[in-house]
């Protein structure tokens, strides 16, 4: 059995082509008249833990640095096994 198909109904049809000169020109004017409040308010994401969050890394991760696996120090630290010295 032989089927034959037309190439025309088994391709699909391109997409339009969007050029910059097809898009308005046009911008919304920025809302002067709006004063910024003050910041929203973060919680604690840990069970049991709704503690407000200040920290700008606690509040980005959402967990309080009780809560947080990630250790957090100003400076690397790095815990180092070492022999005792004789004679000490």
């Amino acid at each position: 059995m032989t089927v034959i198909v037309d190439p025309d109904l088994t391709m699909t049809p391109p997409l339009p082509r969007i050029t910059l000169n097809d898009m308005p020109k046009q911008r919304q004017e920025a809302l002067s008249g709006v004063e910024s409040g003050p910041r929203r308010r973060v919680w604690c994401k840990a069970p049991g833990c709704r503690i407000e969050l200040t920290d700008p890394i606690s509040r980005i991760r959402g967990l309080g640095p009780e809560h947080d696996p990630e250790p957090r120090h100003a400076s690397a630290r790095f815990d180092i096994d070492q022999e005792p010295l004789p004679g000490f």
